[in-house]
């Protein structure tokens, strides 16, 4: 069987984002890729930070979030679709599409 293509359906093979190269807590990475994957409403902190808006997320970050938020804007920057973060109408138009 090595080397057989198996039909499986698209759903089940759903792609997988590289955070192997960042510091990332699993629940920022599980944050993001239900986000950039799913098209899901982030947290407050993972949200503001999508949106730019910087009072935001260090109000809302706790001390593990503020450690990494360098890290998480490199990461946002390098590897997430350009049209999924930026403002709050970028952010809404990715979770809720077009007709917003």
């Amino acid at each position: 069987m090595t080397g057989e293509i198996i039909n499986m359906p698209l759903h089940i093979m759903k792609p997988k984002l590289d955070f192997s190269k960042t510091n990332l807590t699993i629940e920022t990475q599980a944050g993001l890729s239900r986000y950039i994957l799913d098209h899901k409403e982030p947290g407050g902190y993972l949200r503001a930070v999508l949106e730019n808006d910087l009072m935001t997320a260090i109000q809302t970050a706790d001390s593990a979030n503020l450690k990494q938020l360098k890290a998480l804007c490199n990461w946002i920057f390098n590897n997430a679709p350009g049209d999924s973060w930026g403002d709050q109408f970028t952010v809404d138009n990715w979770i809720y599409g077009e007709e917003i």
